[in-house]
């Protein structure tokens, strides 16, 4: 038989996990699998270094959002979920709108629907993105829990793109603080001058975050406070792909 022992133990631990609903702790990974807790413990604790699980605030083991970055590169049904709630947005609204997914120290955008409008201002589907740099970065952050925030903080690159780029730990911080308590995150010219952004996370049935919901505009069309008009909608769009989504499973 061919295969690596190692991986058919990592497989387990990663399937018992996404079966657990409520999340596993390590000592009922152990019993579970019958495996000894170090093993256990050494095999969901590089799952959780590679974001395939991430710890709760209970210490409960669920997937993480490197998986959602995984399953967003295959044809599952969360396409057709999202792709049809960014057309109403941009139906609703007029401007462009994205999901995205944390990819390592970058933001993936899963899928995009752009702008009617000859001028527009969105990511594009299949590209990734700094975190540091606007809206969806800021999201993908904020809401992340604490020790995996802490270490992608440590080790995020600042890189600066205009002027209005945040460069500075403290600055983001208190970006990614301000975010938290609004529940949704905003920039203007970050990332591309003349363009602004709002971004909401979609969380998972298990409270974990799946993405970003977005919608992205021309600052001389809809400059950002006319642009966060539309946040109740996108926290709407948001509830409905987290809720549509766990009915597919």
């Amino acid at each position: 038989m061919y295969g690596s022992s190692t991986v058919d133990k990592a497989v387990d631990v990663l399937m018992a996990v996404a079966q657990a609903g409520n999340g596993i702790t390590n000592s009922d990974l152990s019993e579970q699998l019958g495996l000894d807790r170090s093993t256990a413990h050494r095999l969901v604790s590089t799952l959780e270094r590679r974001g395939l699980v991430q710890r709760t605030a209970e210490r409960r083991f669920v997937l993480g959002s490197e998986l959602y970055f995984l399953a967003f590169r295959g044809m599952l049904d969360h396409w057709a979920v999202i792709k049809q709630t960014l057309a109403d947005l941009v139906a609703l609204t007029g401007e462009s709108a994205s999901f995205s997914v944390l990819h390592g120290l970058q933001y993936y955008c899963a899928l995009q629907h752009n702008s009617p409008n000859d001028l527009s201002y969105c990511p594009t589907a299949g590209e990734c993105y700094p975190l540091n740099a606007g809206a969806t970065g800021f999201t993908l952050l904020a809401f992340q829990p604490e020790p995996r925030r802490e270490k992608l903080l440590a080790e995020l690159p600042l890189k600066r793109f205009t002027d209005r780029t945040i460069t500075d730990q403290d600055e983001l911080r208190a970006e990614l603080v301000g975010t938290v308590e609004r529940g949704y995150a905003l920039s203007a010219g970050a990332r591309t001058l003349g363009g602004c952004a709002v971004a909401c996370p979609v969380f998972t049935r298990e409270g974990v975050l799946m993405g970003a919901v977005v919608l992205s505009a021309v600052e001389a069309r809809l400059p950002l406070p006319k642009l966060e008009d539309f946040v109740p909608d996108l926290k709407a769009a948001a509830a409905r792909i987290s809720n549509e989504l766990a009915g597919t499973r």
